[in-house]
């Protein structure tokens, strides 16, 4: 018989395995957790947001220039014309590079190392007398030198560059104008064995130095380009552009890393004052009981039915009838719009660092801004401006300087042999514009401490002031001679005491 009761020692109990939870993980989360073990070499893609890969510039910047340079010139032009913070920032630079104007002034001297006065007022009144007139400085009579640098200005700012184009018809010399629209971004092709164009620039294959300049030609009447281009030899051409990098050969707008944040700050502001206008808005509305039956006469009034006229405008101060039974439901937001000042300021420092200007100095705010922040704004700024003004006077006043003083010769205006040209642009000298001191009694100090110790000269301190030496010195010994002497009044003599 089997005994039930005993316990079988050879046979192992089952053993009890406990289930672990089983944890659901997103794909897109272990994917990311899985780059975050990779180490990379760059930023874009690797532990920064995926998003700043669509921004990334790949290859060579002149093609990237190639593909969106249409599209930047447009918004960089609607930007300095149609916002507000554009066009201050575009008054800004030009006041602030241009001003009163950058005046050549020529400082020649004779065998004996002193100012040649007389070949200097020569020189200089032939010049102003046609840099100075419209007419006879511009080829359509609307501007002249010092209205040209800040055209020059205002359309790199813009557009990224500007072409100064140089026409000489008979005893005349000219200058024209073109923006940068005007050279085809989309001409790229093989000129000839020697020469290549990139982006409407032809340029020597070994030297990249430019060759000749290919603008499209425009109809006056549709106001639009006709198709075909025209060439225009370099050496007739001034390209103004500031470069940002080593081999970049087309300019690019200042307002390139601004352009999200300015529609930004412009959209936020503009629903703002949407929301503030709605609540500001009153209106009132009748409401009738809902009419009562049970809709199934089939009476001759049928046929005049007519149905009822939903409101769909409304307008602040109206009183409209609703129809039986209709109510007015509205979608508020919760954004009240009180922070504005907070993102207004916020969007103003992050504008102001992509644009390189000082942030008072781009709003033109005053009320929140001391001494010390006021000078460290303007001297940070007065860099940048010397910068660009070096890039102006290089690239545009000299190249037309020296080009004035070719053709003068040639036609006798001024009694110079050719061979001095070189050595009169070399000694010759840009005024620049005069610069507002934050304190200019500190600032006349440390000048004075400068001069007496021997460390800068009186002419080095003028010209710095925007000033003319020459004219200035003149002026001092004029007052010395003619001027101040000193006369007694009648008065003090009376006021003596007579002896007894």
């Amino acid at each position: 018989m089997f005994n039930f009761l005993k316990r079988n020692k050879t046979a192992a109990l089952p053993k009890v395995r406990k289930r672990q939870p089983k944890v659901f993980i997103d794909n897109k989360v272990e994917q990311y957790t899985r780059s975050l073990q990779s180490k990379g070499m760059g930023l874009i893609g690797d532990r920064l947001d995926d998003s700043l890969s669509k921004d990334l510039i790949h290859g060579s910047i002149n093609r990237a220039i190639k593909s969106s340079a249409s599209r930047l010139y447009d918004q960089g032009r609607t930007l300095a014309l149609n916002s507000s913070i554009g066009a201050r920032y575009c008054q800004h630079v030009t006041d602030s590079v241009v001003g009163t104007g950058l005046d050549p002034k020529p400082m020649i001297t004779d065998k004996n190392g002193k100012l040649d006065e007389k070949l200097n007022k020569t020189i200089e009144g032939v010049f102003w007398a046609w840099a100075g007139s419209q007419k006879r400085f511009s080829r359509n009579g609307r501007f002249n030198f010092r209205e040209l640098l800040a055209i020059c200005e205002r359309e790199r700012i813009m557009g990224g560059e500007c072409f100064v184009v140089l026409h000489e018809d008979k005893n005349e010399i000219n200058v024209s104008v073109l923006s940068a629209d005007k050279c085809d971004w989309s001409l790229n092709q093989k000129a000839t064995d020697e020469t290549t164009i990139v982006n409407g620039i032809e340029y020597d294959n070994e030297t990249l130095r430019p060759v000749a300049y290919y603008f499209r030609k425009y109809d006056l009447l549709t106001q639009s380009f006709t198709g075909k281009n025209y060439r225009v030899e370099a050496s007739k051409v001034l390209h103004y552009f500031n470069p940002t990098t080593a081999e970049q050969m087309r300019g690019i707008t200042d307002f390139l890393p601004v352009i999200k944040d300015i529609a930004h700050q412009e959209a936020f502001r503009e629903t703002v004052i949407i929301h503030k206008r709605i609540a500001a808005s009153s209106m009132a509305f009748i409401e009738k009981p809902k009419e009562t039956g049970d809709g199934f006469d089939m009476g001759d009034d049928d046929f005049n039915y007519q149905p009822p006229a939903i409101v769909h405008d409304f307008e602040p101060g109206t009183i409209q009838e609703l129809e039986a039974g209709s109510t007015i439901k509205s979608i508020q937001s919760n954004q009240s719009g009180d922070d504005f000042d907070k993102f207004n300021d916020a969007m103003l420092t992050s504008i102001s660092m992509g644009l390189g200007c000082f942030k008072q100095g781009l709003s033109g705010d005053t009320s929140q801004i001391n001494y010390s922040a006021a000078r460290f704004g303007s001297l940070m700024e007065g860099n940048r401006f010397k910068g660009l003004q070096n890039r102006l006077i290089e690239v545009v006043i000299m190249p037309l300087y020296e080009a004035f003083l070719r053709h003068a010769v040639i036609h006798s205006k001024i009694n110079i042999r050719m061979t001095q040209i070189d050595n009169i642009v070399l000694n010759t000298t840009v005024i620049r514009p005069k610069v507002e001191s934050v304190d200019p009694l500190k600032d006349i100090n440390a000048q004075v401490t400068l001069i007496n110790n021997g460390l800068k000269s009186r002419s080095a301190v003028i010209l710095e002031r925007g000033d003319d030496p020459e004219q200035v010195f003149s002026e001092i010994s004029a007052e010395k001679t003619n001027i101040n002497i000193p006369v007694t009044s009648d008065e003090s003599e009376n006021s003596q005491p007579q002896p007894e």
